[in-house]
């Protein structure tokens, strides 16, 4: 188990309110709780990206905390998934405890056990009463451990409605990461490791390609922290020459686990398909001839990316 002194310092974020989005029935007690809001039945609450659920529950206002009970369940987009009987999440360290018949699910990753603190800043869940790590090929019990969903946000967060373009403005200007020139809050694929990941210089199988042919990026990838840790490593295509189009696209990313210490060799294939671009003349996706940039790293920020140049003919 991490002590005091292992964990990084925490990254300065606004504090926002955990939200009430429904329950059947509300109740306050002024007198015996103060400050305090009783939902019952169907309750459903929402902090940032983080949606939860359960029978019932105690919304506390002054400490932005809430207690859950029964059918609990947390949702962080589409991959990440947690269940359990009662759940106390504190909204300002944005921290979740659940206790009983505890289940996380990440993609084909699921974590059975009875005590389980997840850290949403960190993206860490650490359990302390037994639990059993299970994916499609293992099944892992021990009687204590982290895990860590190694999640990536797939949306821009913004500073503030500023860097947003006019509401009736409906051109892509000024929108996503695609096309945004400003720095944002957190850039889409953002997200945070216990461990520190470094990026060499890639190789392609092939630096000139017809229409339509495949190619191999192969990108050297280390981890130089202390912990073993998974990364994310995000490829991104950028045409120099349109001016009109996106700044880069995703085109594909893969998911390591990197050991401490450890360089892997990533290779992640791309097909023609990756290569299509908007043409203007015949208003279609098609693979356009011309010079490509292929950016790639753990991250859409582009001062953090590393780039290869080819060429499709």
């Amino acid at each position: 188990m991490l002590s005091a002194h292992d964990k990084p310092k925490q990254p300065e974020k606004k504090k926002t309110r955990v939200d009430l989005l429904y329950a059947e029935e509300a109740q306050a007690d002024k007198i015996l709780l103060p400050d305090v809001q009783i939902l019952i039945r169907s309750v459903k609450l929402r902090h940032d990206s983080m949606y939860m659920y359960c029978d019932s529950a105690l919304i506390f206002e002054k400490t932005n905390s809430v207690e859950a009970f029964s059918n609990v369940r947390m949702e962080q987009g589409d991959t990440l998934f947690i269940y359990g009987d009662y759940l106390y999440y504190d909204g300002m360290t944005q921290i979740a405890q659940l206790r009983e018949n505890v289940k996380m699910i990440n993609r084909n990753t699921t974590l059975l056990t009875d005590s389980l603190n997840y850290d949403r800043v960190y993206n860490l869940g650490y359990f302390f009463d037994g639990g059993t790590l299970m994916d499609e090929q293992n099944v892992l019990t021990s009687e204590w451990g982290e895990y860590n969903p190694g999640v990536r946000l797939p949306v821009t967060f913004y500073k503030d409605v500023n860097q947003l373009p006019d509401f009736e403005d409906y051109s892509m200007k000024g929108r996503t990461y695609r096309y945004m020139q400003q720095q944002p809050l957190f850039p889409f694929g953002h997200g945070l490791s216990y461990t520190t990941f470094t990026y060499g210089e890639a190789k392609l199988s092939k630096n000139t390609i017809a229409k339509g042919e495949n190619v191999v990026l192969t990108i050297p990838v280390s981890n130089v922290g202390q912990r073993d840790g998974e990364e994310v490593v995000q490829v991104y295509l950028r045409r120099p020459g349109d001016k009109e189009g996106p700044r880069y696209t995703l085109r594909a990313f893969k998911r390591v686990h990197i050991p401490a210490g450890k360089t892997e060799s990533v290779a992640i294939p791309l097909t023609g398909e990756n290569f299509e671009w908007f043409d203007v003349e015949s208003n279609t996706m098609r693979p356009l001839e011309g010079t490509y940039e292929l950016l790639y790293g753990g991250t859409s920020d582009r001062n953090k990316l590393k780039t290869i140049v080819m060429n499709v003919q």
